[in-house]
Order: structure tokens, then sequence, then C-alpha cells
């Protein structure tokens, strides 16, 4: 357990000292500004007497476009530099050579693995839980001058942080996968694969399989991504709400993927080759 807490003690150093921690932050309340100068620009456009056609009414500024756009932008500017940043936090350090150190003085490696989980996914979760809060708070304090209609306390508000949690979950699972990749091929190039793969492919590809009479994503750990787009991007959601199996399903299919990815990231036998 000592071993474990120094590893995190030296992640979460690790975090502060390169500044990771405080431009994930930094890029999520950006995307709270982003979405909300769309819309004012927008807006003005619009004022100007320039046709917009159909599109005039995805700009009004109001509570609803407001949290689309932001959402939206959280899905995509938010998640690519993210990405980038956290795709090679394991293979670049085997490389430089930061593991001989601490594995010759008997630190498992599997310890310094699961640290590495621990803090990275813990700084993009909490720095884009900081975003959505600012998000939250910008929106409550421009729906007093500027937003039309005024917001919906019980509806609105918990249709909000119900879009919050589903991306923060996706988040999580994101991440995971991410770092799981880069740990077990110790390579970037296949955590590139894997994130194009989670964000654009799969969900297009589980989207056309129907079971059920369902598609396929809403009993995958997409499901909590595709909820979110439907409400960024305002698909149609059809009559009913997710059923109760769409979500115990889609949770323990997140579960088990992110648990097994962990097991083989952590138990890679490849990773006691690292001190040799």
């Amino acid at each position: 357990m000592k071993e474990f807490k120094a590893c995190l003690k030296k992640e979460f150093i690790e975090q502060f000292r390169t500044g990771k921690f405080l431009i994930f932050t930094v890029i999520g309340i950006g995307m709270a500004f982003l979405a909300f100068l769309t819309i004012g620009m927008m807006q003005a456009i619009n004022e100007l007497g320039l046709d917009m056609g159909e599109m005039a009414a995805n700009f009004e500024p109001t509570f609803l476009n407001g949290t689309m756009m932001f959402m939206a932008y959280m899905q995509s500017y938010f998640y690519i530099p993210i990405i980038i940043m956290v795709i090679g936090c394991v293979s670049k350090e085997i490389k430089l050579k930061k593991w001989t150190l601490p594995i010759s003085c008997g630190i498992s490696p599997s310890k310094m693995i699961a640290a590495k989980f621990v803090v990275v996914v813990s700084s993009v979760v909490v720095a884009s839980i900081i975003a959505m809060l600012f998000h939250f708070a910008l929106t409550l304090l421009l729906s007093l001058f500027f937003m039309r209609p005024t917001i919906n306390f019980v509806s609105d508000i918990g249709n909000m942080f119900r879009n919050y949690g589903l991306f923060t979950v996706f988040t999580i699972f994101l991440m995971i996968m991410i770092i799981s990749m880069n740990a077990i091929t110790k390579k970037i190039w296949p955590g590139i694969v894997l994130a194009v793969g989670i964000i654009i492919l799969l969900p297009t590809i589980l989207n056309t399989i129907i079971v059920g009479g369902e598609n396929l994503i809403n009993y995958t750990p997409f499901f909590y991504l595709n909820e979110v787009s439907k409400a960024s991007y305002m698909l149609p959601t059809g009559n009913a709400s997710p059923s109760p199996l769409q979500w115990i399903s889609s949770s323990l299919s997140t579960i088990g993927i992110s648990a097994l990815f962990v097991f083989f990231a952590i138990k890679s036998t490849r990773i006691g080759k690292i001190a040799d």
C-alpha cells in the first residue's frame, strides 16, 4: 500500500508540474465560453438582417441552445486535445526510462500503472466537472439577462445534469480504454486507432445493427454518448425514454469492458521487461 501511495503522489505531482490538469480545466472552461460566444455571434449576424433560414432557431440565446452547443463542443473540441495529451502517457515514460529506477527499487510496475489510471482519469474527470459546473453557473447568470425563455428549475436543470452525468461516465470509459491500450501495447498508434474507433466508427456501426427493435448501441457503453448526442444535436429521441434494460445492459457492459482492459493493462507480462 505504501508503494501505491508513493506512485499516486508521484503521478499527482507530475500532473501539476507539467500543468496538464490546468490545461484540461482551461480547455473545458473554454468550451463553455465558446458555446455562448458562438450563439452571441450568430445572433448578432441574424440581427443584421442576414437570412440564416431554419438554422436561425438553433442560435437563439436560449437555455436549450446554450446547453446543446456546450455538450457538442465537449464531445469534439474537448476530447481531441485531451486524447492527444493522454494517448502516450505510459509508453512515453517507458521510452524515456522513467520507470527503470522505481522498478529497480522494488516498486511493482502494476502499481505504477494502477496509479496512472487513477490520477490521469481523475484529472480529466475533475477538469470536465469543473467545466460543467462553470457552464451551469454561466447559464444561470446569462439566463437572468439575455436568455429566453427563463429556465425551468425542475426539467431544464434536471436534463442538464443528466447530460453532465452521462458525459462523465463515457469520459471515464474512453480514458480507461486509451490508457489501457497504451499500457498493453507500449505504442501510441494503437491508442489513436482505438480513439478513432470509439468516437467515430463503432457508434456508426452499432447504430446500424438492430436487436429486439432497438439499435445495438443502446446496450453498450456508447449508449451514454448517444444520449448526450441526441440532446447536443437535437436528434429525435422517439416517444419512449430509455428502458431499464438499456440502462442496466449499458452499465454492465461499461463496467465489464473497462475492468477487462484495466486487468490486461495491469497484468501485461511485457511490463516486466521494462527494467531489462
